[in-house]
């Protein structure tokens, strides 16, 4: 038998107790209640607006807050120098074999200053200013080519180093006048054509009159020398140089001179308008201290500046562009850094930078902070060339 019967009107009714069903005492039971449509979990491909993060970086909120803040350094900025500690920041270009051993980065070479008892360099040291490790500081914008005392790779004719006095120095042996060193090639590219080249040498003479240190280079392997003071003048732009240097005395009854360093430096941002080999930094607000003096409280004022990383500067340091990028740590600037004034009413000072803060939301780094207080005239970084 089936289970539909042919109504009056001749249409075909729905068994009981199925897709209506009956309630009590035969009335419709009421409809089942029906659930809300279930949201969709899976986006198209690619779309990204749901994951903040993602929408910052594809909006490149970041990289717009860095362009504003940058316009405004570039603009109103305060042009300075900066120093940086050689073993935060390395641009030297490493003499031969000087990478490896206890060194922390390619280019530095521990000091013979730095005492075996306390494993601390000497402050007033002429080859690492207290930073443990020559060449001490870099000058920002610059490339630093060095040969130290105790660098490895010199030819060295009636000379002996000094090793009782640190840092060591090398000093003509007791039966000699006149005594030599000479340096490996050393190879350099100056990028910039019209940047010219500065030197330093570090020596001490204790008889001035009768006893002489002179500094000569060479770019064609040995075959002609120059006098150092004529570096400029050459300006080689690139290949290999090397370095000679010459101590001399009137007779071995007089002191020998003592030879210590030679650096040697030139330009690799050139200069355009206001952008050069330098930084420029902006203040921020003023913060006031008290301080306990010999008469009572005295309130002193704090300078605080901040700066863009160091890549908006300096070409060849690689920018972070995405907040995907990891920051370079060569954009950063390191303590113990410090800075001297190109302009404004401070020109000439150096001030050291102290508390230094990093603004870096979401991993992208947008500006430096720090603080930084004037340096005496007899500080050791006064020393730093």
């Amino acid at each position: 038998m089936s289970n539909h019967f042919l109504g009056l009107s001749g249409v075909n009714y729905t068994p009981l107790g199925q897709s209506f069903g009956l309630g009590p005492m035969g009335s419709p039971a009421p409809p089942k209640p029906t659930k809300p449509a279930k949201k969709a979990t899976v986006c198209v491909p690619g779309y990204w607006g749901r994951d903040l993060r993602c929408r910052i970086g594809q909006e490149a909120t970041q990289q717009k807050i860095a362009a504003l803040l940058n316009d405004e350094l570039l603009s109103t900025g305060v042009r300075v120098y900066l120093w940086l500690p050689v073993h935060e920041y390395v641009k030297a270009l490493a003499p031969v074999n000087q990478t490896g051993g206890d060194t922390p980065t390619p280019g530095s070479l521990k000091c013979s200053c730095v005492k075996e008892s306390g494993q601390h360099a000497d402050k007033r040291c002429n080859s690492c200013h207290g930073t443990d490790f020559i060449p001490g500081y870099l000058k920002f914008g610059y490339q630093t080519i060095w040969m130290a005392s105790i660098s490895p790779g010199w030819t060295v004719s009636n000379l002996e180093l000094n090793t009782v006095l640190k840092p060591y120095r090398y000093q003509l042996i007791s039966t000699a006048v006149v005594g030599s060193l000479e340096s490996p090639d050393l190879f350099f590219t100056k990028s910039v054509s019209k940047g010219l080249w500065d030197f330093r040498n570090d020596y001490v003479l204790r008889d001035a009159t009768n006893s002489s240190v002179t500094v000569f280079f060479s770019t064609d392997q040995g075959l002609t020398w120059y006098d150092i003071s004529n570096l400029s003048t050459k300006n080689p732009p690139y290949g290999a140089i090397r370095f000679r240097v010459n101590l001399s005395r009137t007779s071995t009854a007089v002191s020998s001179p003592a030879w210590e360093m030679l650096r040697v430096r030139y330009p690799t941002i050139a200069e355009d308008g206001r952008n050069g080999p330098w930084i420029t930094i902006l203040k921020n607000v003023m913060t006031k201290t008290d301080s306990q003096a010999d008469y009572g409280l005295m309130e002193e004022g704090v300078l605080r500046w901040w700066t863009a990383p160091l890549s908006l500067f300096d070409c060849n340091i690689a920018a972070q562009t995405s907040i995907d990028d990891p920051i370079n740590i060569f954009s950063l600037i390191k303590e113990p850094a410090f800075v001297e004034f190109i302009e404004s009413v401070r020109i000439g000072q150096r001030w050291s930078v102290t508390r230094l803060n990093y603004s870096d939301s979401l991993d992208f780094l947008t500006r430096q902070f720090f603080d930084s207080r004037l340096q005496q005239s007899l500080e050791a970084t006064s020393l730093v060339w």
